[in-house]
């Protein structure tokens, strides 16, 4: 906490709650505050908590590359990467896999606290619940390039953006709900089984592969543009996806 330059490289952490936690029931497996941050080479786990976290990150210039960052088997929510402002920074070559019973989400950007700008690229990222959200992402830049996303369970997001200006380019998007019972999460956003949901904002979708059993892959509400995308919904197909 307030330690500029930290450096995380080659570590194994991993936290393990037993579920029974007393009046604080969040588990946080690295919680960093800083600038200048660079996390590399590291395998980071929150397991088994009523809300478990494996990374959360929060100051300006920051590098996250080639790390295995999960939250896994989490009770209510699970989020493996939270960016929190004022930050930037490049999340880069990682392994972002998360489950929980009923929210998840794989890289959470919050711009409550200040501004959120971030490069997203040549990650696998998955998110497995209810109602998964693969990416959910709020800011003034973000970048989502060469990543392959998948969110499985009920009612399922591949990346949903109320961010500024996003380009969402040559990713693997796959959204795979069953759309069966009732959503147990919350999401400011919306909760519904699509690849890519743009909630008003600025955005480029381009070259994409984007897959989702609903009726639309795509819900695009914005200033930009859809362009170039191989685009597959459960019912309609083509530009009407």
């Amino acid at each position: 906490n307030g330690c500029d330059n930290a450096v995380l490289e080659n570590n194994v952490i991993g936290v393990k709650s037993n579920g029974q936690i007393s009046t604080y029931d969040t588990i946080y497996a690295v919680n960093i505050k800083g600038d200048n941050a660079t996390l590399t080479d590291n395998a980071i786990g929150a397991i088994e908590a009523p809300y478990g976290y494996a990374l959360v990150i929060t100051g300006e210039n920051f590098n996250i590359n080639n790390n295995i960052l999960a939250a896994l088997e989490n009770a209510t929510y699970a989020c493996a990467v939270e960016v929190d402002g004022v930050s930037s920074g490049i999340i880069d070559s990682n392994i972002i896999h998360t489950v929980a019973n009923a929210s998840a989400y794989g890289i959470y950007t919050a711009n409550w606290a200040g501004d959120v700008k971030v490069n997203i690229t040549n990650n696998y990222i998955g998110a497995n619940a209810n109602s998964p959200f693969a990416l959910s992402l709020t800011g003034s830049e973000v970048l989502v390039e060469n990543n392959a996303i998948s969110s499985m369970g009920n009612y399922t997001t591949g990346i949903a953006s109320a961010v500024g200006n996003i380009t969402i380019n040559n990713n693997t998007i796959t959204a795979n709900g069953s759309n069966v019972g009732t959503p147990l999460g919350y999401d400011s956003m919306g909760i519904e089984t699509t690849g890519v949901h743009i909630v008003g904002a600025d955005a480029i979708v381009t070259n994409n592969n984007i897959t989702a059993n609903n009726k639309y892959a795509v819900d695009f509400d914005g200033e930009g543009q859809v362009t170039d995308n191989e685009i597959h919904a459960q019912i309609l197909t083509g530009d009407f996806a």
